[in-house]
């Protein structure tokens, strides 16, 4: 962290004496023609030199900023913990339904597939037996088999809504950012983005970090 504010301090300040520099009314004795050139290459130089100072200054993330998201990842760990924990306690009664959510949860995602469908309900209400009693619900529960689906309805487990329409575009569900389709049970990756933010060619360390 300090070292963060030491690069911003020795940014500022060179910022700070190249606009006096830029800024101030220099006098100029001799006014041939070479010199006042000279001096005006000297100027403009300078002026890169500060917007390039600029750039980098603004780029170097604010320590406030940082200090904010160590915090929130504190809480998320912590969090992690506490739930590794609960789940471990129901092991002897829900021994796969344990087992998938110590595997299986990507933060608040939880992923997961059984080959039967009897298995796969077998896991579902043991996850959502478990997850509720540690004050956490499991919601909008998706599968690529209808079976289960309808299962899932009947017993009053959170689905997420789906559309009548064999359209790829009504059937898409995101899964760690990409995107799937239950009707064809593919996942495909979207790149249209990825592809607008690199077109700006941004050589820089924040960039090449987002």
């Amino acid at each position: 962290m300090d070292k963060f504010n030491r690069i911003k301090r020795s940014i500022k300040g060179s910022i700070t004496k190249l606009e006096t520099f830029v800024n101030e009314k220099t006098v100029v004795t001799d006014t041939s023609s070479i010199k006042i050139k000279v001096k005006l290459k000297e100027i403009e130089n300078l002026q890169t030199k500060l917007n390039e100072l600029c750039e980098k200054y603004y780029e170097i993330p604010d320590i406030r900023d940082i200090e904010e998201i160590e915090s929130d990842l504190d809480e998320d760990i912590n969090r992690l913990e506490q739930r590794e924990k609960h789940i471990e306690q129901f092991h002897s009664e829900h021994p796969t339904a344990t087992s998938l959510l110590d595997f299986c949860l990507y933060v608040d995602d939880l992923i997961a597939g059984e080959d039967i469908v009897q298995d796969a309900l077998e896991f579902s209400r043991g996850a959502k037996q478990i997850m509720q009693k540690t004050g956490m619900v499991l919601r909008k529960w998706i599968t690529n088999e209808s079976d289960l689906m309808d299962r899932w309805k009947q017993e009053g487990i959170d689905t997420q809504q789906q559309h009548n329409s064999i359209s790829l575009e009504y059937n898409l569900t995101k899964v760690l950012g990409m995107a799937w389709n239950t009707a064809e049970d593919c996942i495909t990756v979207e790149i249209q983005s990825l592809l607008e933010f690199l077109s700006s060619k941004r050589n820089t360390k924040h960039f090449i970090l987002q």
